[in-house]
């Protein structure tokens, strides 16, 4: 681990171009609108992940958990919900320890964003961080009863963070599509993902 705090506060200067992805045909099938990757000199090489959907859920997050493990091809990953209690995501300090414990290095996480909400305005890099997005996937665990599922048109927000330091590597940002069948192109976005991530040199290339 290096010298820093985990999740010291850093300023970035972002440059993020929309890249369009030529989405395979078939159902579930779904294009980024755009990705951002990490510069290559604060980019991390990932080799054991926890896959996390967040969503209140749990069939729902389970299912979708299990198909982005599926789609990460060669990289060794688990379900978060088969590696975290609801604990786990009260404390993202805790949360890291244990998932460090455990021989992880990074975290790939999915959630909906409501294509009306003021947060899908910064994405793909919503939270830079992997502390100030556990704090708002927390909530999605918790008792909150403010926190609503999206409705209407949503995106797929796709994020891969590095545990030793807590910065983002690479997010990308899927076309709309209607919240009601969104998990139905969870795998589509999930092997998209991996190609990207593979492309960046963030984890391994399928042979």
């Amino acid at each position: 681990m290096r010298g820093k705090s985990p999740f010291a506060i850093v300023v970035w200067v972002l440059v993020i171009a929309p890249t369009f992805l030529t989405p395979s045909p078939g159902p579930g099938s779904l294009a980024f609108e755009q990705v951002w990757t990490a510069p290559p000199e604060t980019r991390h090489a990932l080799h054991r992940v926890l896959a996390l959907y967040v969503s209140r859920e749990p069939a729902v997050r389970l299912a979708a958990e299990d198909k982005i493990v599926a789609a990460l091809g060669p990289l060794e990953a688990s379900p978060a919900t088969a590696v975290l209690s609801a604990n786990d995501y009260r404390s993202s300090e805790k949360a890291r320890r244990k998932l460090e414990a455990a021989g992880f290095d990074g975290v790939i996480s999915m959630r909906l964003l409501a294509t009306d909400d003021d947060i899908a305005l910064l994405a793909p890099v919503t939270y830079r961080l992997l502390e100030t997005y556990w704090g708002w996937a927390g909530r999605q665990y918790g008792a909150d009863l403010n926190v609503t599922s999206p409705e209407g048109f949503v995106r797929i927000e796709t994020s891969s963070y590095a545990l030793d330091d807590g910065e983002l590597v690479w997010s990308g940002l899927s076309e709309p599509v209607e919240a009601a069948g969104a998990e139905r192109f969870v795998d589509g976005v999930a092997r998209a993902a991996s190609a990207e991530l593979a492309h960046a040199g963030v984890i391994p290339t399928a042979k």
